[in-house]
C-alpha cells in the first residue's frame, strides 16, 4: 500500500468529475 496510489486515485477522480460535469452542462 503505497501514499502516492492515493493521489494518483485522487487526481484521476477529480479529473472524471471535471469532465463529467463538462458533459452535463
Amino acid at each position: 500500500y503505497s501514499f502516492p496510489y492515493i493521489t494518483i486515485v485522487l487526481s484521476v477522480l477529480s479529473n472524471a468529475a471535471h469532465f463529467a460535469f463538462k458533459l452535463n452542462q
